[in-house]
């Protein structure tokens, strides 16, 4: 019976891990300034859009279980909103998404 739920548990934890970003796929970096973020409370964040210097509003998705062991919370991104502080996004582009797997304070 110990063996049985060993591999429960083992199976319900492979099973309920939060998606991370293919880590197959080349990570590339953009600089920009927040314009939105979406999320279901202040410290969650889901989504986000930066514009970058020569204009472009780039859009992420958030692989949540990377930023939150990147330099800051997810929901930091929400003073980046409020002071216009710019960001750097390190992300993977999927197939139909851009999904933010690192962020920091961009370089001043």
């Amino acid at each position: 019976m110990g063996v049985f739920l060993l591999l429960a548990v083992l199976l319900f934890g492979a099973c309920s891990a939060a998606p991370s970003a293919d880590s197959s796929l080349p990570a590339a970096t953009v600089d920009g300034v927040v314009t939105r973020v979406e999320g279901t409370s202040p410290t969650d964040v889901t989504t986000f859009t930066v514009r970058t210097v020569d204009g472009r509003l780039i859009d992420f998705s958030v692989a949540r279980l990377d930023l939150t062991a990147g330099a800051f919370p997810a929901g930091h991104l929400r003073e980046h909103l409020a002071t216009a502080q710019p960001v750097r996004v390190t992300y993977v582009e999927g197939a139909s998404t851009r999904m933010a797997i690192r962020l920091e304070d961009a370089p001043t």
